[in-house]
């Protein structure tokens, strides 16, 4: 679909999976996101802006799966 091989594909979603976590511990709103991505990481425009969207659309739903996650032990009801 985008003509990438493979191994692109692995290295896109493992780096977005990194910064999606990253932006989870530390409570980034989509904006600031967006502002580090630009700022820090020099990523272009148009692609920054589209990681600091889907952030912003799936913040609460992904901080809310990683509260509800248990760590290693086991989860009481």
């Amino acid at each position: 679909m985008f003509s990438l091989p493979l191994e692109s594909v692995h290295t896109l979603l493992d780096s977005l999976s990194y910064i999606y976590e990253q932006a989870a511990y530390h409570l980034l709103s989509a904006e600031k996101l967006k502002v580090q991505l630009y700022d820090v990481l020099q990523v272009a425009e148009q692609q920054g802006a589209a990681i600091a969207f889907v952030w912003g659309e799936q913040r609460e739903a992904y901080l809310t799966n990683l509260r509800e996650r248990s760590f290693g032990t086991p989860q009481v009801r």
